[in-house]
Order: C-alpha cells, then structure tokens, then sequence
C-alpha cells in the first residue's frame, strides 16, 4: 500500500470505528507512523488556529497527485507567521491542486480545522502520550535547597507578583488575552494594539500578571480575578516575566533557548517599542542577579517574596525545576 493510501486507509478507520475504545485500538496499532500523529496534531489541537476557516477551493485533488508529506511545510510557515494571508491562501490553493485525490479533503479538513474523526482528547492522548496538552502554563516549584544548588549561577531573584496570571497570545495581526485556563476573555481587548507592536511582528506568547494599581502606581495585593477583570481599565497594567514563541508553546516544551535568552528578547522588544507605545501598560518585575543561593536570600529581604531562575532553563507546561520560589514561609 502506498504511503497516501496508507493514511487514507487510517483516517477511514478511524471514523469507521463506533467507539473511543475502537478508535484508540486504530491509534495504537499505527502509533508508529509519524506522518499520521502529525495530521492528528494540526487537526486537533485547539491552540493551532490557521486562520483559514473559510478557505474555499473547487479542486478535490489530482489522481496519483503528490502525498500530503510535501505539503505539511505549509500549516509550519502558517503558524510561524512566515506567510501572509494571501500566500498561505495561494499556498493551498496549490496544494490542492497537485495533492493526490485520497488526502485532498485530509488537507483541507486540518486548514480549515473542520477535520472531524470523532476522536476526544484522552483518547489523543492514550495513543500519544501527552500530544494535546491541557493548556500549556509553567509554574513555579516549591523552594528546594538541593534543586537550587544545582542552579546555573549567576540567576535572576525576580521580585514575585500577584495578580491574575494572563497569557497574552500574538499571533500575526490577532492577539488574544487567556486566564490561566486558556479561556479567552475581552476585558483587556483595548490593550491589543499595544502589545502588537510589542510583539515586533512575531508570534509571541507572553506571560505574566494583570495587576491593579494605585493613584501611586503601586499594585493594590489581594484582589480576585474577577474584582481585577472588573476594575476601572484605566489602572490595570501588566508585569511580564516571560516571552514564548508560538510554536513552541502549542506544542507545549521548547528546548531551543533559555529564560536568558527569552527575558532578554522581552527586555529587546520593550525598547524598540518605545516609539511605537508612548504610554505603555507593561513592564518588567524588579530583579538582580545573584551569584549563589545565600545572595538569593539577602535579596528576599528587599523584595519580599521572590523568583529564582537559573537562566538556562528552557519553557516548558507544567512545575519545572528551573524556576523556584522562595518565599518568608518556606525559608522559616
């Protein structure tokens, strides 16, 4: 059987098969085929969004046309923003006109996010381990002496904040603001062009605290989400800590660069756009490096509760051992 008859043939198993359970054996039993969990992660992630919901095309593919192998490169340049809206219309176009006959409507079916095999998450998920994440949100661990002692120094103690932790997601021109649930919300919508031009063209996912202050410009500590998501727009700003390209982020790890190359990127995008944001609403948490662990905590002194983050720490969802706080209880 040929590679494109090979995946048709999964793809109509699938959705032949009547139950979870079924679909998952269907899973399993090519687990190996690396094309086919690619074609299961473009459809099925929910924070992969092409943008191209209404795509439309008159061609349904060409008899022994190419495999949808050659026209996978397109949904990458998509998400990593290398084509404009117009090419990545032509790119399709094209590649449903020379894909083969079999995978045409696979094709357009993960473009057009309509691909529908009746598969739930956890079934994804039991098949591919982890494939489809809940939504991806690094956390801070726990103060630890021996994971800190491991730390590459020197580190950054970033000053802790509170707030109601928002991921600001850009992606060409759409921004979208998530809770920590990965739930849209508009609340913060007028802040969008601001942090385009932050973005500097990117796609770029960046996370940190929606904060209220004070007529003094100092963050108003103990206020629930909602009593922030309701509050005068006016005295709510953001304290960023992190930036996280797209792509790494919906697939839930990054490996290619550490938090020093990360904050400093932030660090790099907030002045050059100084002259594109006059009034900005963002900022950065009061930090220091530090050399060792005893510095760290003389600077938990002056700030309060901290951050400590080794700067080769690579993003990833979940607790990592990278980024530990220390706090007055912890250290008591």
């Amino acid at each position: 059987m040929s590679k494109s008859g090979l995946t048709r043939s999964i793809y109509n198993q699938i959705i032949a098969a009547e139950s979870q359970d079924e679909k998952l054996d269907v899973l399993r039993k090519y687990n190996k085929e690396s094309l086919f969990r690619r074609i299961i992660f473009y459809a099925y992630n929910p924070m992969i969004q092409f943008d191209m919901n209404d795509f439309q095309t008159t061609k349904t593919g060409t008899p022994n046309g190419l495999g949808i192998s050659k026209f996978m490169h397109i949904f990458d340049d998509i998400i990593k923003n290398n084509l404009t809206n117009q090419e990545s219309n032509f790119a399709c176009q094209i590649a449903m006109d020379h894909i083969n006959d079999m995978e045409a409507e696979i094709f357009k079916g993960i473009i057009t996010k309509t691909l529908d095999m009746g598969l739930e998450y956890d079934t994804i998920n039991k098949a591919y381990s982890g494939m489809i994440p809940g939504y991806p949100l690094q956390k801070v661990a726990a103060f630890d002496k021996d994971t800190v002692r491991k730390f590459t120094y020197p580190c950054v103690a970033q000053q802790m904040s509170f707030g109601m932790r928002v991921n600001i997601v850009v992606k060409g021109n759409i921004v979208q603001f998530r809770n920590k649930q990965g739930e849209i919300f508009h609340e913060f919508d007028r802040f969008s062009p601001q942090f385009s031009a932050l973005a500097q063209n990117g796609n770029i996912v960046f996370d940190g605290h929606a904060v209220v202050i004070d007529k003094s410009n100092n963050p108003i500590p103990g206020l629930e989400d909602e009593e922030i998501l309701s509050h005068d727009i006016d005295y709510i700003r953001f304290i960023l800590w992190d930036s996280i390209r797209f792509d790494g982020f919906v697939e839930g790890a990054d490996s290619r660069i550490g938090y020093n190359w990360r904050f400093n990127g932030l660090e790099h995008m907030m002045f050059l756009a100084v002259d594109q944001v006059s009034d900005p609403v963002y900022g950065l948490p009061k930090q220091q490096i530090v050399e060792n662990l005893d510095q760290a905590i003389e600077i938990s002194e002056k700030f309060g509760d901290i951050v400590l983050k080794d700067f080769t720490g690579t993003w990833r969802t979940g607790v990592t051992n990278y980024e530990v706080a220390i706090t007055k209880s912890k250290l008591d």
